[in-house]
């Protein structure tokens, strides 16, 4: 465990795919936000944060399942390697967590690890 501005750091966890960290997962993503109304969640528009839970919803068992995310765009920005956590009750290997993302989620949004 090495630290970096007084942040530890497990570059295990860090450079893997989606890793369970703990009690959640860190995954990292990208999308183009051309169609989107920006990260966060809003009544009625269609959202980046929105189609991201539903797809962690679904593979958590039907369990609603927050996504935490290290920032927001705003309507129209694209994210390259954002990063965001969430915790599931299921136990599933990195590999099909992943799969199961982006064989879910819409075209314009990507799971990279």
């Amino acid at each position: 465990m090495h630290t970096h501005n007084h942040f530890p750091i497990d570059y295990y966890a860090y450079n893997s795919a989606i890793r369970n960290w703990n009690t959640g997962y860190k995954m990292i993503f990208s999308y183009d936000g051309t169609l989107f109304s920006g990260y966060q969640v809003q009544p009625k528009k269609r959202t980046v944060q929105e189609e991201l839970e539903k797809a962690a919803t679904y593979i958590n068992a039907k369990k609603n399942t927050s996504i935490i995310s290290s920032g927001r765009t705003d309507k129209g920005v694209h994210a390259k390697n954002q990063v965001a956590h969430f915790d599931l009750d299921i136990t599933i290997t990195d590999y099909k967590l992943k799969r199961a993302f982006n064989s879910l989620l819409p075209e314009d949004i990507h799971v990279i690890y």
